[in-house]
């Protein structure tokens, strides 16, 4: 993947972002419902040589493992993220080969359902808890009943 000598590498930056097909704001970290499932990373490169040979990787931190693989669409799909913040990644290289390792990337987050938040299995827990306490309770009350009752029929006959 050799260059020309001089050659500038691909400016490169994030577009948009959207989830499930809602437009979200590109401004400081932005927070995306725990209700939208897919979401949507659009980019592009400035390269004045040939700009349909630039090539495009990208990774999201908190998810990939490695950088994707070289690929000429503008756009990148997740689906089904897990709560937390992450931070998308994308770099491009121009018709030569040269990679722009700088690169451009956004912070993002996904919100937690309110049954993923710490206060509700806080709440939760203590439900159950109360739960389980209330049936044992009720449990040895119903053998305590038994109990009398047992002794009541053994005291009559005799």
């Amino acid at each position: 993947m050799g260059g020309d000598r001089g050659a500038m590498p691909a400016l490169v930056h994030v577009e948009a972002i959207d989830a499930d097909g809602r437009g979200m704001r590109l401004d400081d970290s932005p927070q995306i419902p725990s209700s939208l499932r897919r979401v949507t990373f659009g980019y592009a490169a400035l390269s004045l040589s040939v700009p349909e040979r630039v090539r495009f990787r990208y990774r999201l931190d908190g998810f990939d493992r490695d950088w994707s693989q070289p690929v000429s669409a503008r756009q990148a799909v997740y689906t089904n993220l897990a709560p937390g913040n992450y931070r998308f990644h994308v770099k491009a290289a121009n018709n030569s080969g040269l990679w722009n390792e700088t690169g451009a990337q956004l912070a993002f987050a996904i919100a937690p359902a309110y049954y993923q938040t710490t206060w509700f299995r806080i709440v939760f827990a203590f439900v159950l808890i109360g739960f389980a306490w209330g049936a044992i309770h009720l449990r040895v009350r119903r053998h305590r009943r038994e109990e009398k009752r047992l002794r009541d029929v053994i005291e009559h006959e005799h």
